[in-house]
């Protein structure tokens, strides 16, 4: 078995960014839905996201919302809505969405 190298072993470019990411938890506030083929192992909040992040050199990034982080897109919003500078996401939604629902997903940076 090889051992991998260290993140500074090859940095990355300034502003490197993650394009597609999920978050899960904490599950006291954010329950995930599980049974499914993708449920989450174990709960991966924004925070354990950012501390890997800045580890590797990448400044920002897209959440990807995870039908098992729950259908109302709220860990998403969440961690948008702490960590502007840093992040945009992207949400499940439902057709009856309303136009309230969508101005406050944009507002905190779902694109």
């Amino acid at each position: 078995m090889t051992q991998s190298a260290p993140f500074d072993a090859f940095p990355l470019p300034a502003g490197s960014a993650d394009c597609h990411v999920h978050v899960y938890g904490p599950y006291d506030r954010f329950p995930a839905v599980s049974g499914g083929k993708f449920s989450p192992l174990w709960a991966t909040p924004v925070e354990a996201l950012l501390a890997l992040w800045d580890r590797m050199g990448i400044a920002r990034g897209v959440i990807v919302h995870a039908l098992a982080a729950g259908a109302e897109n709220e860990v998403t919003l969440d961690a948008l809505r702490r960590h502007r500078d840093r992040l945009r996401g992207v949400a499940i939604l439902k057709p009856e969405v309303s136009e309230r629902r969508l101005d406050e997903l944009s507002e905190a940076g779902f694109r």
